[in-house]
């Protein structure tokens, strides 16, 4: 393990080993007043129990999340004032030692996000037990939309979420037996861009789609590239 904290970047997972009964790991985050994350465990022993937490430069635990599951995921950790934080991550029963990964997002400004379109699905990976899948999609406000998340490849089993700007969780769904998962409704509250999170449910690594369709009458949102049109220039 490291002696001092290591920064970690939106969207990257970092990974180290816990070499010593009692060891954790630390990592400093920098984040603005307002950012609400979200910050996940993964650890690749089977038997590990994961424990993530989030402290202020004052020591103060903003926010925590413990499992008995290979996974613990903590958020959304609203930021009350601009500064650098803490995240501390544990073993805490069973499996005390091993090899581990940790992530987090800013779910009111994502970093490493690709854009979500109705109508069309969109592949992604989960290379890591602690890997945040991170989405946008721009809707009017109003919509209501369904989101499917199905598992292609691999062990792991579907974890979604549907975030505002705020970083306020609006839907979500995961499966524990099945490759596929769905928010079967979730309406939109604004005229705004929207943060999808695909995660592992079981911490579990695969391919993945997401399916994005459109259940109201419109939902305005983003063209896809391919369905752009692009008109000549004309001189005078």
């Amino acid at each position: 393990m490291r002696p001092r904290a290591v920064p970690l970047l939106p969207g990257v997972v970092a990974t180290d080993t816990f070499t010593v009964t009692g060891g954790l790991g630390t990592y400093a985050v920098a984040a603005t007043a307002g950012d609400a994350l979200l910050v996940r465990m993964g650890a690749t022993p089977s038997g590990m129990r994961a424990q993530v937490r989030v402290f202020g430069d004052d020591g103060v635990n903003l926010c925590e999340d413990y499992t008995y599951a290979v996974i613990a995921q903590a958020g959304p950790c609203l930021i009350p004032r601009t500064g650098t934080y803490t995240v501390v991550v544990t073993p805490w029963s069973q499996v005390l030692t091993g090899a581990f990964g940790v992530s987090f997002q800013r779910l009111n400004a994502p970093e490493q996000a690709r854009e979500l379109y109705f109508g069309r699905t969109a592949s992604g990976a989960l290379g890591h037990a602690a890997s945040l899948g991170t989405w946008t999609l721009r809707a009017a406000g109003g919509s209501t939309v369904l989101l499917r998340m199905g598992v292609v490849s691999g062990a792991a089993r579907p974890q979604i979420s549907l975030f505002d700007r705020d970083g306020t969780r609006l839907c979500s769904s995961a499966a524990s037996y099945s490759a596929t998962t769905e928010i079967g409704r979730c309406l939109l509250p604004d005229d705004d861009t929207y943060t999808v999170v695909a995660a592992s449910q079981n911490g579990g690594v695969g391919s993945y789609v997401l399916s994005l369709a459109c259940l109201s009458a419109t939902c305005g949102g983003a063209v896809a590239p391919e369905e752009r049109v692009f008109l000549p220039l004309l001189q005078r």
